[in-house]
């Protein structure tokens, strides 16, 4: 006896979801005016050590309404993924062994209650680099109560974005790692 077809079933929406994006049409970061309204979005990198494949981007992440996490959605924002994307831009650019110019994306547009939903099964599926190996791009920009924070591992092998307090957490774990080393 055959199962019965269950549309909500995760297979069932992953297939829905990757043929979505695979009608997607590239775009580079000089297209970010062209970006509107929240859901996922898919960053691949064409430049070594990453080299493209459409199979395995570098990165995927969601962008949703300010106050959502809360329930609470900021209408203001016409753009989440547009601004999310400019946040990374700026981290890629700032990066002084990235050129911004190597990376494209693709966004899909979505409601905001499937926005978790599909980014989660994105990362499944497609498996990128810096959302497994590095946590993503790391910590926002440092503020008062993250002065002395860890630097994240994408910025130590990415460096270029980081603050003063940043780069003298920098230095202090390059000289606790240099001692460790030692035997100290």
């Amino acid at each position: 006896m055959s199962e019965n077809f269950n549309p909500l079933d995760d297979k069932n929406i992953q297939r829905l979801f990757l043929s979505e994006l695979e009608n997607k049409e590239y775009k580079t970061f000089d297209e970010l005016n062209s970006v509107t309204g929240h859901g996922v979005y898919i960053i691949w990198s064409l430049e070594l050590p990453y080299e493209f494949d459409k199979k395995s981007p570098v990165y995927i992440g969601k962008a949703v309404s300010s106050g959502g996490r809360k329930g609470n959605t900021n209408k203001f924002i016409s753009s989440p993924l547009r601004k999310r994307l400019l946040e990374h831009m700026n981290s890629i650019s700032k990066a002084v062994n990235l050129d911004i110019t190597k990376f494209k994306f693709k966004t899909i547009s979505l409601d905001e209650h499937w926005t978790v939903y599909a980014e989660q099964l994105f990362i499944k599926t497609l498996n990128p680099l810096w959302n497994k190996e590095y946590d993503g791009f790391g910590n926002h920009p440092v503020g008062s109560t993250r002065a002395e924070q860890k630097t994240s591992k994408w910025d130590l092998t990415h460096p270029g974005r980081l603050t003063a307090s940043s780069s003298r957490a920098m230095l202090t774990q390059t000289v606790d790692a240099c001692k460790s080393a030692e035997g100290e």
